[in-house]
């Protein structure tokens, strides 16, 4: 940007070594470059979560604008995708999409789910190994869902919420219709919200609350949060209790409204308590613990 011309910019997934005395990093090592770099700015996702047997999931945006709106629904595209690769950056053996490799047209290997429109949170239920994810939505519809191996999330085929521009989702329409339909529709007609072999997310919020990072509760010092699902909410400022049954939400309860803040992660510590952290140039970490614990 020194220059004042506008750059190309992605996604680099990079593994620093931490010196011994933890006051710096170095032999900075590349694991995985997104292609293609592109000019949008917006929807990165990029969320990193260690799988049990030593691999790492990885959770990629689709960058906002049309075109690469549209590949979320593309195995051949990085875009609105999470990945399942090595610690080296290769596509995990076994992947859905890690097939027909030396023909010409092939799917990327990496590719673990797609239909994704902004991930930015992953985290694995530590009762039953299952990966769970948190996902920006359009106008309302953030949503939570269980990732399982080769589906497709929907996105921007079906989604709960509408564009910005409060035209409908629907998978068909296109840029130049957009006027049109806003001049036949002062109010945003509902979109699709579901179709065949695409999956429906465990819990969505509408109006949106922006989910971020997030973790389940294992209740080492507070035992009715244990195997509930923490979720940092930035639009929201605060972050959201998932009481779940099985894979079911049952309820919901806000925390830390009075801190007006934007939640940028939530994890459990070794202390037993949850750490929060706010998203701002003056960031605060926040530990939730009960009084005297």
């Amino acid at each position: 940007m020194n220059t004042g011309q506008v750059r190309d910019n992605g996604v680099v997934i990079a593994a620093p070594t931490l010196t011994p005395d933890d006051e710096h990093v170095e032999h900075v090592t590349t694991i995985l470059r997104v292609t293609p770099s592109l000019l949008q700015t917006s929807h990165y996702g990029c969320r990193l979560m260690f799988g049990r047997g030593g691999f790492l999931y990885i959770s990629l945006g689709e960058h906002f604008f049309c075109p690469t709106r549209c590949d979320a629904q593309s195995l051949f595209s990085y875009m609105g995708k999470i990945l399942r690769v090595t610690l080296e950056g290769k596509a995990k053996p076994g992947n859905p999409s890690d097939r027909d490799q030396q023909a010409e047209n092939h799917p990327i290997a990496a590719v673990w789910s797609y239909g994704h429109r902004n991930p930015q949170g992953l985290t694995i239920n530590p009762a039953t190994g299952d990966l769970w994810e948190s996902e920006h939505g359009p106008d309302g519809g953030d949503e939570i869902n269980l990732i399982r191996a080769g589906s497709n999330y929907g996105w921007p085929v079906i989604a709960y919420g509408t564009n910005y521009d409060k035209t409908r989702i629907d998978g068909h329409l296109q840029s130049e219709d957009r006027a049109n339909y806003l001049h036949a529709n002062h109010e945003a007609a509902n979109g699709l919200t579901s179709a065949d072999g695409m999956e429906q997310p465990v819990y969505y919020w509408d109006p949106t609350i922006a989910p971020s990072g997030m973790t389940f509760y294992d209740g080492k010092i507070v035992s009715e949060w244990t195997n509930n699902l923490f979720v940092a909410a930035l639009a929201g400022e605060h972050i959201s209790r998932l009481v779940l049954d099985g894979t079911k939400v049952v309820g919901e309860e806000r925390l830390l409204l009075e801190q007006h803040q934007r939640m940028r992660d939530v994890q459990e510590g070794p202390d037993g308590a949850l750490w929060a952290i706010k998203d701002s140039a003056n960031g605060r970490l926040i530990r939730i613990a009960p009084e005297g614990r």
